[in-house]
């Protein structure tokens, strides 16, 4: 090295002019007037955003920045000035990263991905990797969609591309894009195994072997796996695997069956290509039931390296699960496979009989971390829900999380676990922030990283990046309520309000006859002020002992107060506290304060929200940020809640 040369962290930002040489051999005077004007543009705003144009070179040009935001801010400006004519096509692509600074010359992987990212954009737009997203995602004013993974020229690492989103801007299709490399298309669903044993109730048991193959496929950085309520969904329908792969977006699909008797079992596993319905490969695994995780093992392994050996990819040792993740005793293993089973039923009376389980399954193998974790998601789900007290929950949950952690540390599950614990039971945002980063560094591809950490970003009022991340999550989960539901709540805290309703349509075209559907968008119809369709969902009449039947009257009340009909919401209002009475149930307190925030009746509103915060009911967090909340936040009594809370006023965004 020189003694000019050093190293330094910067934003790398690479622009081409698209079809010079074709417009040279056409109109060279044109040509070179519109080269001449990229320069200009590029001598003139790059300095504004503290930038330096490093190299032109032809019809291209090499910027650096000390700052990723204002190198995307500048990288904005300079399409937007392309777009006045005469209009300069320029694709522009950015990276931040080490670079090695020699006089004039730069350096380094850094430059070569930002090369690589900007042969991928197209004119008008401003592609950028996932390093630059991090340190941008905060800034509200930057909207940004992802792209999705792609394999760049001579990088050895995947890299994920985001666009920015703004009117004048082109965001491009990721299926259409063009470079230097390839879009990633590793995409996989593990369909449930049917059940060949002649009895029954070893149903739990293939349901298990499924989930437990695609929860090791899922780890493979290598992979986009379908979650299990999308590849689940499909359980028992006699449908062609090119549809099921269409309706999934994903290339492969792996089925199968398994059948147990006695201390044997027989699994046989098909991986099938979407595009044609053909068999990639088909194995039948007999084995005892004294080595099923090795048999799981073997199964994904085999399965990832013949994945990796139709792509072209370098085969790797297939990473195994960490011994803290499989328990040592069989007996153990089913226990925790009904106590899954129950728990991906999503309802409380169902996750209250996953707890008995999975309690069952650690007295016989109290280092299974995998059961630990489960049992404090039921546990944060009773809780946080108000379908449990508390103190015979959330506490639980936390002891549940710590003990999976202590017994493996590299489970992402056992993170989320203890993220929610932190979000529901602590109200600690930056403790649950830093737990999550955990997950995410193990597994980013995980569904339950992504819906757990999703409510921390509501929570924070962070709603553009709580959207982006759910968008990733249907990726995974096409057919998911909670991804589709929680999404369409985001949309509708970010102020998208058509985007909210096509998703809770999309989802409700998928569950016609789901009522908590219905009921969900029943309220995202009111917040847009669709009233005339919300009315003829809240008008059909449950009856009193519905489940839903408190949210329908909650709804119904928000209905006739935005109609002016203050009469009827006060009944509804009056009608919540007296079912209360009679029938008590904990998170009652949310929908009796938020229809008194909406008829201005902040004082019961405080009430309410009082009693909530002395039973410790972890989704008064949400109150801190959501749309539906803010009359209240702007009341006197606000202030007083966040003091009750321990919660600092720098959470409150929105």
């Amino acid at each position: 090295m020189s003694s000019q040369t050093k190293r330094q962290l910067l934003t790398v930002m690479f622009s081409d002019m698209v079809g010079y040489s074709r417009l040279m051999n056409e109109d060279e005077e044109y040509a070179i007037q519109l080269r001449n004007r990229m320069e200009h543009q590029l001598r003139l705003l790059v300095p504004v955003h503290n930038g330096n144009v490093q190299q032109f070179y032809g019809d291209g040009a090499l910027c650096l920045f000390t700052s990723a935001v204002e190198a995307v801010q500048c990288a904005a400006a300079i399409q937007a000035a392309f777009k006045e004519p005469p209009i300069v096509p320029v694709r522009i692509g950015l990276h931040t990263g080490d670079v090695l600074l020699d006089g004039t010359n730069v350096y380094g992987e850094s430059v070569n991905v930002a090369s690589r990212i900007e042969s991928f954009s197209v004119p008008g737009a401003v592609l950028f990797s996932e390093k630059v997203y991090d340190d941008i995602k905060n800034h509200a004013a930057l909207k940004v969609k992802s792209l999705g993974p792609f394999r760049l020229k001579n990088i050895q690492h995947e890299v994920g591309l985001y666009a920015l989103e703004h009117p004048t801007l082109t965001v491009p299709d990721p299926k259409a894009l063009q470079g230097k490399g390839y879009r990633e298309k590793r995409s996989i669903a593990v369909l449930p195994f049917v059940n060949m044993s002649p009895d029954p109730e070893n149903e739990y048991f293939s349901d298990g072997i499924s989930e437990e193959l695609l929860n090791t496929l899922a780890r493979e950085a290598a992979f986009k796996v379908t979650a299990r309520t999308s590849s689940f969904a499909f359980k028992g329908a006699n449908e062609d695997m090119r549809s099921i792969g269409k309706k999934l977006g994903v290339d492969t699909i792996l089925e199968g069956s398994v059948r147990k008797s006695g201390n044997r079992v027989r699994i046989t596993a098909q991986l099938i290509n979407t595009e044609d319905g053909y068999h990639l490969f088909s194995e039948t695994y007999n084995r005892t039931l004294d080595d099923i995780f090795a048999v799981q093992d073997e199964i994904s392994a085999d399965i990832a390296n013949k994945l990796k050996a139709r792509l072209g990819l370098t085969e790797q040792e297939h990473q195994a699960g960490s011994s803290g993740s499989s328990p040592a005793k069989l007996e153990a293993y089913n226990l925790y496979l009904k106590g899954l089973f129950q728990w991906n039923q999503y309802t409380p009376e169902a996750a209250a009989t996953a707890i008995g389980l999975f309690k069952q399954s650690l007295e016989l193998d109290p280092r299974f971390a995998k059961a630990w974790a489960y049992l404090s998601f039921c546990y944060s789900f009773l809780g946080a829900s108000g379908n449990w007290p508390t103190e015979q929950s959330l506490p639980h949950a936390k002891e549940a999380a710590e003990r999976a952690l202590s017994l493996d540390d590299s489970l992402e599950l056992a993170y989320c676990a203890l993220g929610i614990v932190h979000l529901f039971l602590d109200w600690n945002m930056e403790a649950a922030e830093k737990i999550f980063e955990r997950a995410r560094a193990i597994n980013p591809n995980s569904t339950a990283y992504m819906y757990t950490y999703s409510l921390l970003l509501r929570a924070e009022g962070r709603f553009d990046e709580g959207a982006h991340v759910l968008e990733r999550a249907i990726e995974l989960d096409p057919v998911s309520i909670i991804a589709h539901t929680y999404l369409a709540d985001m949309y509708i805290a970010c102020g998208k309000q058509e985007m909210a309703i096509d998703t809770i349509n999309k989802i409700q075209g998928l569950h016609p006859e789901n009522e908590q559907i219905r009921c969900i968008k029943a309220w995202i119809l009111l917040a847009t002020g669709k009233l005339d369709e919300a009315e003829d969902i809240l008008m059909v009449q449950l009856p009193e002992g519905h489940s839903l039947f408190k949210e329908y009257v909650a709804s119904r009340g928000v209905f006739f107060s935005k109609k002016g009909n203050l009469e009827r919401a006060r009944k509804c209002l009056a009608r919540l506290k007296k079912m209360h009475e009679e029938s008590p149930r904990d998170n009652d307190f949310f929908d009796i304060g938020l229809l008194a925030t909406q008829l201005q009746y902040y004082e019961q509103a405080y009430q309410a929200t009082l009693e909530a915060i002395g039973r410790r009911l972890g989704g008064v967090i949400f109150i801190l940020n959501h749309p539906m909340w803010k009359g209240f936040r702007q009341s006197s009594y606000f202030k007083d809640v966040l003091n009750r809370m321990g919660i600092s006023e720098k959470w409150v965004r929105n």
